[in-house]
Protein backbone atom coordinates (compact mmCIF):
# COMPACT_ATOMS: atom_id res chain seq x y z
CA UNK A 1 0.00 0.00 0.00
CA UNK A 2 2.60 2.63 1.20
CA UNK A 3 4.59 1.53 -1.94
CA UNK A 4 1.88 2.45 -4.05
CA UNK A 5 1.70 5.43 -2.76
CA UNK A 6 4.97 6.56 -3.12
CA UNK A 7 4.80 5.47 -6.55
CA UNK A 8 1.53 7.84 -7.25
CA UNK A 9 3.25 10.53 -5.52
CA UNK A 10 6.79 10.46 -7.65
CA UNK A 11 4.12 10.00 -11.25
CA UNK A 12 2.60 13.20 -9.67
CA UNK A 13 6.14 15.06 -9.09
CA UNK A 14 7.46 13.95 -12.65
CA UNK A 15 4.17 15.38 -14.34
CA UNK A 16 4.38 18.41 -12.83
CA UNK A 17 8.42 18.86 -13.25
CA UNK A 18 7.07 18.09 -17.02
CA UNK A 19 4.49 20.72 -16.81
CA UNK A 20 6.74 23.24 -15.75
CA UNK A 21 9.75 22.49 -18.49
CA UNK A 22 7.36 22.76 -20.93
CA UNK A 23 5.65 26.10 -19.53
CA UNK A 24 9.73 27.62 -19.62
CA UNK A 25 10.19 26.26 -22.87
CA UNK A 26 7.49 28.30 -24.40
CA UNK A 27 8.39 31.28 -21.87
CA UNK A 28 12.05 30.95 -23.46
CA UNK A 29 11.15 30.80 -27.12
CA UNK A 30 8.58 33.81 -26.66
CA UNK A 31 11.92 35.68 -24.78
CA UNK A 32 14.29 34.52 -27.61
CA UNK A 33 11.35 36.17 -30.25
CA UNK A 34 11.22 39.09 -28.62
CA UNK A 35 14.65 39.57 -28.41
CA UNK A 36 15.38 39.14 -32.24
CA UNK A 37 12.06 41.00 -33.73
CA UNK A 38 11.22 42.97 -30.90
CA UNK A 39 8.27 44.41 -33.19
CA UNK A 40 7.59 41.61 -35.33
CA UNK A 41 3.95 41.15 -33.73
CA UNK A 42 0.63 42.15 -35.43
CA UNK A 43 0.10 44.53 -33.23
CA UNK A 44 3.06 46.67 -33.14
CA UNK A 45 3.91 46.37 -36.68
CA UNK A 46 1.67 47.25 -40.17
CA UNK A 47 0.99 44.80 -43.06
CA UNK A 48 3.23 45.25 -45.95
CA UNK A 49 0.26 46.68 -48.21
CA UNK A 50 -0.64 50.13 -48.51
CA UNK A 51 -1.62 52.14 -45.49
CA UNK A 52 -2.57 55.24 -44.26
CA UNK A 53 -0.01 56.01 -41.81
CA UNK A 54 0.40 59.83 -41.91
CA UNK A 55 3.50 61.58 -40.32
CA UNK A 56 3.92 65.73 -40.80
CA UNK A 57 7.32 67.34 -39.75
CA UNK A 58 7.67 70.69 -40.30
CA UNK A 59 6.88 71.25 -44.09
CA UNK A 60 7.26 67.31 -44.90
CA UNK A 61 4.58 64.98 -44.54
CA UNK A 62 5.21 61.37 -44.56
CA UNK A 63 2.61 58.75 -45.97
CA UNK A 64 2.78 54.49 -46.67
CA UNK A 65 1.46 54.63 -50.02
CA UNK A 66 2.93 51.24 -51.91
CA UNK A 67 4.83 48.01 -51.48
CA UNK A 68 6.23 46.24 -54.37
CA UNK A 69 7.27 42.39 -53.45
CA UNK A 70 10.52 41.18 -54.37
CA UNK A 71 10.52 37.35 -54.17
CA UNK A 72 12.95 34.83 -53.28
CA UNK A 73 15.05 37.58 -51.62
CA UNK A 74 15.59 35.65 -48.09
CA UNK A 75 15.95 37.93 -44.42
CA UNK A 76 19.01 40.55 -45.71
CA UNK A 77 18.49 43.37 -48.05
CA UNK A 78 21.75 46.01 -48.13
CA UNK A 79 21.67 49.60 -49.50
CA UNK A 80 20.06 51.12 -52.58
CA UNK A 81 20.18 53.69 -55.54
CA UNK A 82 18.03 54.97 -58.06
CA UNK A 83 17.42 56.01 -61.92
CA UNK A 84 15.39 59.29 -61.50
CA UNK A 85 15.21 59.12 -65.11
CA UNK A 86 13.92 55.60 -65.55
CA UNK A 87 11.83 55.46 -62.55
CA UNK A 88 13.90 52.44 -61.66
CA UNK A 89 15.32 51.67 -57.77
CA UNK A 90 18.04 49.43 -57.87
CA UNK A 91 18.05 47.08 -54.13
CA UNK A 92 21.11 45.35 -53.10
CA UNK A 93 19.60 41.55 -52.05
CA UNK A 94 22.39 40.39 -49.78
CA UNK A 95 20.26 37.63 -48.57
CA UNK A 96 20.36 35.87 -52.14
CA UNK A 97 23.69 37.33 -53.79
CA UNK A 98 21.75 39.88 -56.24
CA UNK A 99 20.51 43.57 -57.14
CA UNK A 100 16.66 43.97 -57.67
CA UNK A 101 15.93 46.34 -60.40
CA UNK A 102 12.28 47.69 -59.32
CA UNK A 103 10.56 49.91 -61.79
CA UNK A 104 8.36 52.58 -60.29
CA UNK A 105 6.25 52.72 -63.24
CA UNK A 106 5.66 48.94 -63.51
CA UNK A 107 5.23 48.59 -60.10
CA UNK A 108 7.57 45.20 -60.51
CA UNK A 109 10.77 43.90 -60.35
CA UNK A 110 12.19 43.92 -64.03
CA UNK A 111 15.42 42.28 -64.00
CA UNK A 112 17.55 40.70 -61.38
CA UNK A 113 21.45 41.12 -61.38
CA UNK A 114 22.85 37.64 -60.25
CA UNK A 115 26.47 35.98 -59.37
CA UNK A 116 27.22 38.73 -56.86
CA UNK A 117 29.14 37.94 -53.87
CA UNK A 118 28.26 39.04 -51.01
CA UNK A 119 26.71 42.54 -52.44
CA UNK A 120 25.97 45.43 -50.26
CA UNK A 121 26.37 49.18 -51.48
CA UNK A 122 25.07 50.31 -55.29
CA UNK A 123 25.31 53.54 -56.89
CA UNK A 124 23.83 54.61 -60.52
CA UNK A 125 26.02 56.89 -62.63
CA UNK A 126 23.85 58.47 -65.21
CA UNK A 127 26.19 59.83 -67.31
CA UNK A 128 27.11 56.72 -68.84
CA UNK A 129 23.96 54.87 -67.38
CA UNK A 130 25.66 52.53 -65.57
CA UNK A 131 25.66 50.53 -62.03
CA UNK A 132 28.62 49.95 -59.85
CA UNK A 133 27.98 47.19 -57.06
CA UNK A 134 30.60 46.50 -54.43
CA UNK A 135 30.84 42.89 -52.79
CA UNK A 136 32.11 42.09 -49.25
CA UNK A 137 32.97 38.71 -49.97
CA UNK A 138 35.94 39.27 -52.01
CA UNK A 139 36.38 42.53 -52.10
CA UNK A 140 35.13 43.22 -55.70
CA UNK A 141 33.22 46.31 -58.02
CA UNK A 142 31.27 45.12 -60.10
CA UNK A 143 30.02 47.61 -62.85
CA UNK A 144 27.21 46.84 -65.51
CA UNK A 145 25.11 48.33 -68.63
CA UNK A 146 22.15 49.93 -66.95
CA UNK A 147 20.61 49.33 -70.53
CA UNK A 148 21.47 45.37 -70.73
CA UNK A 149 22.72 44.85 -67.61
CA UNK A 150 25.65 43.01 -68.75
CA UNK A 151 28.87 42.94 -67.18
CA UNK A 152 31.58 46.13 -68.44
CA UNK A 153 34.18 45.77 -65.82
CA UNK A 154 35.41 44.11 -62.33
CA UNK A 155 37.44 46.35 -59.81
CA UNK A 156 39.33 44.82 -57.38
CA UNK A 157 39.80 46.11 -53.54
CA UNK A 158 41.64 44.37 -50.88
CA UNK A 159 38.31 43.00 -49.14
CA UNK A 160 35.37 43.85 -48.16
CA UNK A 161 33.61 46.44 -50.37
CA UNK A 162 30.97 47.95 -48.60
CA UNK A 163 29.22 51.42 -48.79
CA UNK A 164 29.64 53.39 -52.05
CA UNK A 165 29.20 57.20 -52.73
CA UNK A 166 29.02 59.25 -55.93
CA UNK A 167 30.32 63.09 -56.52
CA UNK A 168 31.16 65.12 -59.02
CA UNK A 169 31.69 62.24 -61.73
CA UNK A 170 33.73 59.90 -58.98
CA UNK A 171 32.24 56.81 -57.30
CA UNK A 172 33.68 56.30 -53.92
CA UNK A 173 33.62 52.64 -51.97
CA UNK A 174 34.44 51.60 -48.47
CA UNK A 175 36.48 48.81 -47.77
CA UNK A 176 38.88 46.92 -46.09
CA UNK A 177 39.77 45.44 -42.30
CA UNK A 178 41.62 46.83 -39.68
CA UNK A 179 44.64 48.92 -40.74
CA UNK A 180 44.03 47.78 -44.21
CA UNK A 181 40.93 49.91 -44.95
CA UNK A 182 40.09 52.84 -46.40
CA UNK A 183 38.38 54.87 -48.89
CA UNK A 184 38.42 53.95 -52.91
CA UNK A 185 38.26 56.29 -55.59
CA UNK A 186 37.43 55.13 -58.93
CA UNK A 187 37.17 57.48 -62.37
CA UNK A 188 33.45 56.82 -63.49
CA UNK A 189 34.23 57.69 -67.06
CA UNK A 190 37.40 55.83 -67.61
CA UNK A 191 36.13 52.95 -64.64
CA UNK A 192 39.58 53.02 -63.24
CA UNK A 193 40.81 53.13 -59.25
CA UNK A 194 42.57 56.26 -59.19
CA UNK A 195 43.70 56.25 -55.43
CA UNK A 196 42.23 55.75 -52.16
CA UNK A 197 42.45 57.31 -48.41
CA UNK A 198 43.91 55.14 -45.88
CA UNK A 199 41.59 54.25 -42.43
CA UNK A 200 42.61 52.56 -40.01
CA UNK A 201 39.58 50.69 -39.40
CA UNK A 202 36.72 49.53 -41.65
CA UNK A 203 34.19 52.40 -42.67
CA UNK A 204 30.64 52.35 -43.16
CA UNK A 205 28.22 55.47 -43.91
CA UNK A 206 29.93 58.35 -44.85
CA UNK A 207 29.12 61.67 -46.65
CA UNK A 208 30.63 64.35 -48.90
CA UNK A 209 30.61 67.81 -49.17
CA UNK A 210 28.83 69.73 -52.12
CA UNK A 211 30.17 72.69 -51.64
CA UNK A 212 33.48 72.14 -49.97
CA UNK A 213 36.76 69.40 -50.11
CA UNK A 214 35.55 67.27 -46.97
CA UNK A 215 34.05 63.41 -46.46
CA UNK A 216 32.87 62.40 -43.39
CA UNK A 217 33.35 58.62 -42.24
CA UNK A 218 32.19 56.27 -39.21
CA UNK A 219 34.41 54.02 -38.44
CA UNK A 220 32.89 52.15 -35.66
CA UNK A 221 35.46 49.76 -35.10
CA UNK A 222 37.88 52.35 -33.87
CA UNK A 223 34.94 54.32 -32.48
CA UNK A 224 35.66 57.14 -34.03
CA UNK A 225 34.54 59.74 -37.02
CA UNK A 226 37.15 60.96 -39.76
CA UNK A 227 37.56 63.81 -41.43
CA UNK A 228 39.11 63.65 -44.56
CA UNK A 229 40.28 66.38 -46.82
CA UNK A 230 39.25 64.86 -50.62
CA UNK A 231 41.77 67.63 -52.33
CA UNK A 232 44.65 66.09 -50.82
CA UNK A 233 43.01 62.40 -50.22
CA UNK A 234 44.06 62.99 -46.35
CA UNK A 235 42.72 62.29 -42.86
CA UNK A 236 42.62 65.81 -40.78
CA UNK A 237 40.59 65.07 -37.85
CA UNK A 238 39.47 62.54 -35.66
CA UNK A 239 36.54 62.74 -33.61
CA UNK A 240 35.88 59.61 -30.57
CA UNK A 241 32.78 58.93 -29.89
CA UNK A 242 33.03 58.18 -26.24
CA UNK A 243 30.39 56.06 -24.75
CA UNK A 244 28.62 56.33 -27.97
CA UNK A 245 29.55 53.01 -30.02
CA UNK A 246 28.62 51.61 -32.95
CA UNK A 247 28.32 54.46 -35.44
CA UNK A 248 27.13 53.30 -38.57
CA UNK A 249 24.31 55.97 -40.68
CA UNK A 250 25.34 59.38 -41.51
CA UNK A 251 23.51 62.38 -43.27
CA UNK A 252 24.84 66.20 -43.17
CA UNK A 253 23.55 69.67 -43.41
CA UNK A 254 26.16 71.39 -45.11
CA UNK A 255 24.38 74.99 -44.85
CA UNK A 256 24.45 74.49 -41.23
CA UNK A 257 27.46 72.73 -40.40
CA UNK A 258 25.70 70.06 -38.77
CA UNK A 259 26.64 66.18 -38.95
CA UNK A 260 24.01 63.85 -38.14
CA UNK A 261 25.30 60.18 -36.73
CA UNK A 262 23.45 57.55 -35.97
CA UNK A 263 24.77 55.24 -32.96
CA UNK A 264 23.23 51.26 -31.88
CA UNK A 265 24.30 51.73 -28.01
CA UNK A 266 22.79 53.51 -26.83
CA UNK A 267 20.15 53.81 -29.58
CA UNK A 268 20.61 58.09 -30.08
CA UNK A 269 21.14 60.77 -32.89
CA UNK A 270 24.14 62.96 -31.96
CA UNK A 271 24.26 65.93 -33.88
CA UNK A 272 27.74 67.38 -34.36
CA UNK A 273 29.04 70.62 -35.36
CA UNK A 274 31.32 70.32 -38.69
CA UNK A 275 33.27 73.17 -37.47
CA UNK A 276 34.56 72.12 -33.97
CA UNK A 277 33.55 68.46 -33.76
CA UNK A 278 31.63 68.72 -30.81
CA UNK A 279 28.05 67.24 -29.77
CA UNK A 280 25.30 69.58 -30.06
CA UNK A 281 22.68 67.19 -29.62
CA UNK A 282 21.87 64.08 -28.94
CA UNK A 283 18.20 62.08 -29.35
CA UNK A 284 16.81 58.73 -28.55
CA UNK A 285 16.17 56.29 -31.73
CA UNK A 286 15.27 53.43 -32.58
CA UNK A 287 17.64 50.87 -32.56
CA UNK A 288 19.72 49.27 -35.77
CA UNK A 289 19.72 51.85 -37.75
CA UNK A 290 21.24 51.74 -40.56
CA UNK A 291 20.19 54.24 -43.23
CA UNK A 292 19.93 58.21 -42.27
CA UNK A 293 18.99 61.20 -44.25
CA UNK A 294 18.43 64.75 -44.15
CA UNK A 295 16.69 67.79 -46.30
CA UNK A 296 15.24 70.74 -45.34
CA UNK A 297 14.78 70.27 -41.49
CA UNK A 298 13.74 66.61 -41.98
CA UNK A 299 16.01 63.77 -40.44
CA UNK A 300 14.55 60.34 -41.43
CA UNK A 301 16.13 56.80 -40.61
CA UNK A 302 15.43 53.59 -41.24
CA UNK A 303 15.74 51.19 -38.26
CA UNK A 304 15.69 47.44 -38.39
CA UNK A 305 13.88 47.59 -34.45
CA UNK A 306 10.84 47.68 -37.38
CA UNK A 307 10.69 51.54 -37.30
CA UNK A 308 11.16 54.09 -39.36
CA UNK A 309 12.01 57.32 -37.09
CA UNK A 310 11.01 61.29 -37.84
CA UNK A 311 12.64 63.87 -36.42
CA UNK A 312 12.28 67.87 -36.98
CA UNK A 313 15.03 70.06 -36.96
CA UNK A 314 13.81 73.23 -35.04
CA UNK A 315 17.37 74.99 -35.93
CA UNK A 316 20.69 73.90 -35.96
CA UNK A 317 20.98 72.73 -32.12
CA UNK A 318 17.39 71.68 -31.21
CA UNK A 319 15.88 68.90 -32.59
CA UNK A 320 12.50 67.41 -31.93
CA UNK A 321 11.44 63.68 -32.22
CA UNK A 322 8.31 63.53 -33.75
CA UNK A 323 7.22 59.58 -34.00
CA UNK A 324 8.26 56.29 -35.45
CA UNK A 325 6.33 54.42 -38.09
CA UNK A 326 6.03 50.78 -37.70
CA UNK A 327 7.59 49.00 -40.83
CA UNK A 328 8.96 45.31 -40.83
CA UNK A 329 11.61 43.37 -38.48
CA UNK A 330 14.98 44.08 -39.67
CA UNK A 331 13.90 46.53 -42.32
CA UNK A 332 17.29 48.47 -41.53
CA UNK A 333 18.20 50.05 -45.36
CA UNK A 334 16.46 52.79 -46.92
CA UNK A 335 16.54 55.31 -49.59
CA UNK A 336 15.53 59.02 -49.53
CA UNK A 337 15.28 61.14 -53.29
CA UNK A 338 14.02 64.64 -52.02
CA UNK A 339 13.43 65.40 -55.73
CA UNK A 340 10.97 63.06 -56.44
CA UNK A 341 9.44 63.08 -52.73
CA UNK A 342 10.39 59.37 -52.30
CA UNK A 343 11.13 57.26 -49.61
CA UNK A 344 12.34 53.49 -49.88
CA UNK A 345 12.23 51.10 -47.36
CA UNK A 346 13.61 47.17 -48.17
CA UNK A 347 11.56 44.82 -46.13
CA UNK A 348 13.02 41.65 -45.60
CA UNK A 349 10.88 38.79 -45.43
CA UNK A 350 9.41 37.72 -42.32
CA UNK A 351 6.68 35.06 -41.54
CA UNK A 352 4.35 34.60 -44.01
CA UNK A 353 4.95 38.23 -45.19
CA UNK A 354 7.27 37.95 -48.35
CA UNK A 355 10.17 40.70 -49.02
CA UNK A 356 8.90 43.77 -50.27
CA UNK A 357 9.82 47.39 -50.77
CA UNK A 358 7.73 50.05 -48.88
CA UNK A 359 7.51 52.93 -50.42
CA UNK A 360 6.77 56.48 -48.57
CA UNK A 361 5.49 59.85 -50.54
CA UNK A 362 7.56 62.62 -49.00
CA UNK A 363 5.41 66.24 -49.71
Amino acid sequence: MLGRLQSKVQQTIRIAILIIIVILLIAGTALVSNEIFPNSTTSSTIPLTPATTTITSGNYTVALSDSIVMPNVGERFDHMAMNAQSQLVYVVARGNNSVYVVSLITESVTHIITGLDEPQGVVYVPQNNEIFVSNGGDGSVYIYDGSNYSLIDKLQFPSDADNMRFNSGLVYVGYGEDNQSGIGIINSTTNAVIGSVPLDGHPESFTIEQNGPLMYVNVPTTSSIKVVDLTNRSVVATWRTGSMVENFPMALDEKDHRLFVGFWYPAELAVYDTNTGSVVARLNMSGDADDLFYASGLIIASCGAGYVDVIKQQSADSYQYVTSIPTAPVARTSLFVPELGKYFVAAPQYGDHPAQLLIFNVS
